[in-house]
């Protein structure tokens, strides 16, 4: 039966019986979903695990962490429970995007991203996992609403680096209408990082005032600020071990892929 609580296994064996008790998708499954979405069509969700209970209701309060999760970390699991547990939350999605704005695909495939995340949500009732044909906030938010009920309030999880890609200019034709569409939809719940802090944050955001609040405040520890996948990346890669910086069931999967010696693409950056 599901439940909401994050588990953590120390026995090799124990993790094993309990991942051979998962109903996930298959990588190749995963890749088919993955090929399927084309960003040059309307803004698409296709759901890879859908959260337990009634997906009728209104006037229910979403998460959605939109993330590049390669790997998750459990700097992203302690975003996801201070969300949860500060703003009532009945449902959160990890989110991926199929065509980032301005990342490519590189470290982890989308395919194993999804079945990690999967792997992840799958003893977890109000978890879901899904994937989006777009990258940009504004298209995420059209094709949910094609997917969730009317009244749905939508929570962007994310952090500073996210809050500061949301507002750069760059990314529209007219920044301030962009904005005022995308913040007439959703809110944003921001965590705090290593190099920005909670004031740095309220300090950025005193250059959008009529977006203040629509924003809202999670503080993680300082001893998850510091951690990030580019880190679990690379001492992956150099063989040293990444216990206690990633959930126990993505840690299996890592170890699994070590032992399978497939390659990390590397970041192109």
């Amino acid at each position: 039966m599901k439940n909401n609580t994050i588990l953590n296994f120390n026995d090799s064996e124990n993790m094993n019986t309990f991942f051979e008790s998962l109903s996930i998708p298959t990588e190749e499954h995963l890749q088919d979903l993955v090929n399927s979405l084309n960003k040059n069509d309307e803004p698409t969700i296709r759901w890879v695990k859908r959260a337990s209970g009634d997906h009728t209701i209104k006037l229910k309060k979403v998460g959605i962490f939109s993330a590049s999760f390669n790997p998750l970390t459990i700097a992203h699991e302690q975003m996801m429970k201070l969300a949860h547990k500060k703003f009532q939350l009945d449902e959160i999605i990890l989110l991926l995007a199929r065509n980032n704005v301005d990342k490519s695909v590189f470290g982890f495939s989308l395919s194993e991203r999804l079945r990690m995340m999967a792997a992840y949500v799958d003893p977890l009732s109000n978890y879901s996992v899904a994937l989006s044909s777009h990258g940009r906030f504004i298209d995420k938010i059209k094709a949910l609403k094609q997917e969730l009920p009317q009244f749905t309030e939508y929570n962007f999880i994310i952090g500073y680096d996210t809050l500061v890609r949301i507002f750069d200019s760059k990314y529209y034709k007219d920044p301030n209408k962009a904005l005022k569409q995308l913040f007439g939809q959703c809110r944003l719940v921001v965590a705090n990082r290593s190099t920005f802090n909670k004031e740095d944050i309220s300090s950025f955001l005193l250059n959008w005032p009529d977006f203040v609040p629509f924003v809202d405040l999670v503080e993680l520890e300082d001893c998850y600020t510091e951690i990030s996948s580019t880190e679990i990346r690379q001492r992956l890669e150099s063989g040293h071990s990444v216990d206690h910086l990633v959930p126990s069931i993505i840690e299996f999967f890592l170890n699994n892929r070590i032992k399978s010696k497939r390659p990390i693409k590397p970041n192109d950056s």
